[in-house]
């Protein structure tokens, strides 16, 4: 039995699919195989069936940025501004202050992971052994800090856990447990692939290297170094039970130069190639390969049925054009499975094959999803999760609308991350289980601002972004300086499984420097949003008292249309804002004038180059009145009122305004 192991290292692992190049080249057979962090990764790509240039592919066009942040656009529209509003922002629950687990977007990684080996974990039902190569994964038990092995499980949660690195990307959680990077506690696992029975064992070992005296320059520098000793002691145990230890030449690379892929991968297949003449001389080659040692059927004179098949027809799957080339049943096989895969039905799988000598039946189940289920949902009404899935038992499994209702599900901001499971019943079918991490839902919020006029004042608000579990937000809020604000917001991304939200705004304003300047506020604004969350078209009531006593009013009615899907609301790249609004403010509701408010507001940006981005704002204020009386606290004022982040300069006030 002949066991390749591959270590840790980041972007360096990426020389492990040079090493696997070579040795199929020279038909070196490979009958386990294992692997830590992104040596674990590779590992799994190699035990599910992607070939080399499969994986070239992958790393090529994978973005390995972990430290991005998640889309805006993606969230619901209030939870996106209130998300956006200060600088400081903490999460608590129980009155206990609750800090982030990572630095990282792990969401972005599991979604990823998902769509690589969901298949392969469904095929092989959970058991690592049975892949087309068995596989087992290094990892790390935060509770009891001990290296653990998985040969079974979910296999894109399993692999996460090896490459989760702490700090940067959340712990992750396996039948009540957390797991992190396996390169904590054993960065090349030799000695568990020798406890599988491997007789024979090439190590792959892309381990950092050990920092120089130039290079120790900072606390991080030194907490990277001793990592890296704690690492080294150990793997130095493990290479004498290698018979092979292969090496490749990447110290002059940084683990996170996931661009100079190519370059990597040559340095592996060139140092496998330099090993060759003693691999050879303890491995005997494997001469007589085709794919997955499958028996070769012709099927040349044969009619080909499929039964099960009810997402294509024969026509669709059998293509004449296309199954010309094709002379053996197992390149059939591949060939049906290939064509629902790139659809995104994974789950397909052929069970049964009936062959007699006119004719070749072939029967497939095609991933009928029975139920759909909620998992880690403490708080959270399952209701609120399931309004997002657009996936329902009957259809058949499709990663990319899982993908889909996922997003969705983690666009409520909500949760932490969120995952999934396939459940194989006994029927043929399966059940999808939605795995959910919830967030601490109590918020505690600050910020400060500098105005050129008002000086400087600062913001604090507590609150709750999941009321009884219903995904309603409720704020209270103070703002400090000589423009003192008091309020309360509460509001709803989503009433039922709608497309309508709502938003309740109440304060009083206290004007420090002129006590005439002080009112009470009332604002609903009530409307629908469009399927991509981008659009709004809302209805928008407005009750505002020119003093404390509720004296001489202004109150209106009108609508509101928005656009926005800027990639960053205080410093976009790239993207487009939106704003039109109109307000009557008429006797008829309570107003002490009738007069109209008209608001166009209209922004764009674009990125020029990597370093420089073209960004322009225009606005359009005007007030139609027919006294040409407008109350003073209904003036114009262009400012970022709840907006607290820094220095404010570009402050305008008006009857009406334009501005660009």
């Amino acid at each position: 039995i002949i066991g390749v192991v591959l270590s840790g290292g980041g972007a360096r692992g990426i020389a492990h699919i040079g090493v696997l190049k070579a040795l199929e080249e020279y038909h070196i057979p490979i009958d386990f195989i294992g692997g830590t962090s992104f040596g674990a990764l590779i590992a799994a790509f190699y035990a599910s069936g992607f070939s080399v240039e499969d994986m070239q592919k992958i790393i090529e066009n994978t973005e390995w940025n972990i430290a991005t942040n998640p889309d805006r656009q993606q969230y619901y529209y209030y939870s996106r501004r209130i998300n956006e509003a200060n600088v400081l922002r903490v999460r608590f629950q129980d009155w206990e202050l609750k800090f982030p687990n990572s630095l990282g977007n792990t969401q972005e990684i599991v979604s990823q992971l998902d769509y690589f080996f969901t298949r392969a974990n469904y095929l092989c039902r959970g058991n690592f052994l049975n892949l087309k190569t068995p596989l087992f994964i290094s990892t790390t038990n935060i509770k009891n800090g001990e290296n653990h092995i998985f040969t079974r499980g979910e296999l894109p949660q399993v692999v996460q856990a090896s490459m989760t690195v702490p700090f940067l990307l959340y712990p992750t959680l396996i039948d009540s447990t957390f797991y992190v990077d396996g390169g904590i506690t054993n960065n090349l696992p030799i000695s568990s692939m020798r406890d599988m029975g491997a007789d024979i064992i090439i190590a792959s070992n892309a381990t950092n290297y050990l920092a120089t005296d130039t290079d120790l320059t900072n606390i991080t520098s030194f907490t990277n170094q001793l990592i890296n000793i704690m690492m080294f002691s150990k793997i130095k145990d493990e290479l004498t039970q290698a018979d092979i230890v292969i090496r490749p030449s990447t110290k002059h690379i940084k683990n996170t130069e996931f661009s100079r892929f190519k370059e990597l991968l040559t340095l592996g297949y060139y140092e496998t190639y330099s090993h060759i003449d003693s691999i050879l001389s303890i491995v005997k080659p494997n001469t007589y390969y085709y794919d997955d040692e499958k028996p070769l059927i012709p099927i040349e004179g044969k009619k080909i049925i499929i039964h099960g098949n009810s997402l294509f027809s024969d026509e669709e799957l059998l293509s004449i054009s296309e199954i010309d080339s094709l002379h053996y049943l197992y390149e059939i096989e591949k060939h049906v499975e290939d064509y629902y895969i790139k659809k995104g039905y994974l789950l397909i799988e052929i069970v049964k094959t009936n062959i007699s000598s006119d004719e070749i039946e072939i029967e497939l189940t095609e991933g009928l999803i029975d139920d759909v289920k909620i998992k880690g949902n403490a708080i959270t009404n399952e209701n609120v999760i399931l309004r997002e899935v657009q996936t329902y038992p009957g259809d058949m499994f499709n990663i990319f609308s899982i993908e889909k209702d996922i997003q969705r599900i983690y666009g409520t901001n909500y949760f932490n991350l969120v995952n999934f499971t396939v459940e194989p019943l006994s029927n043929g079918a399966v059940d999808v289980l939605f795995n959910v991490s919830e967030k601490p839902f109590g918020i505690i919020e600050a910020g400060a601002q500098y105005a050129t006029q008002q000086g400087a004042s600062a913001f604090v608000s507590i609150g709750h972004d999941n009321v009884f579990g219903k995904g309603h937000l409720i704020q209270l809020y103070v703002r400090f300086g000589v423009e003192r604000q008091y309020g309360v917001r509460f509001s709803t991304d989503r009433i039922f499984n709608s497309n309508w939200n709502n938003l309740l705004h109440l304060y009083l304003y206290d004007d420090t420097e002129n006590i005439e300047n002080r009112y009470w506020n009332f604002r609903l604004e009530s409307g629908f949003f469009d399927d991509t969350k981008l659009g709004m078209f809302s209805l928008v009531f407005d009750y505002r008292t020119a003093n404390l006593e509720f004296e001489k009013t202004s109150s209106g009615i009108g609508l509101q249309l928005l656009f926005d899907n800027l990639d960053n609301m205080l410093y976009p790249t790239k993207g487009l804002y939106r704003k039109a609004s109109y307000v009557r403010y008429d006797k008829a509701l309570g107003s002490l004038n009738n007069f109209s408010e008209i608001q166009f507001e209209n922004g764009f940006s674009f990125s020029l180059h990597k370093r420089w981005t073209l960004e322009n704002w225009s606005r359009l204020y005007l007030h139609d009145s027919e006294s040409s009386d407008i109350p003073e606290n209904r003036l114009f004022f262009h400012k970022p009122e709840d907006t607290f982040y820094g220095f404010n300069y570009d402050e305008v006030k008006g009857e009406d305004i334009v501005y660009a």
